[in-house]
């Protein structure tokens, strides 16, 4: 069984990030959409909505991340 994300034989599935600008960059200048992208977040306890932050735009001190986005 292969499994939902796991890219045919010889292939590899590309995945860039961490923040927007990473992946607009790598978007505009390689003309690939990658396979996928990462992005940081933080889960506090006593949010709450501890997901909130991966529908708005945060900046940890390394650019803006957003996972929506």
């Amino acid at each position: 069984m292969i499994a939902r994300y796991t890219p045919p034989a010889g292939k590899t599935l590309h995945i860039v990030g961490q923040d927007l600008g990473a992946v607009a960059g790598y978007v505009e200048h390689v003309w690939s959409t990658p396979g996928g992208v990462t992005t940081y977040t933080g889960l506090s306890e006593g949010e709450a909505d501890m997901l909130h932050r991966l529908s708005c735009t945060v900046n940890y001190g390394a650019g803006d991340v957003n996972a929506q986005e």
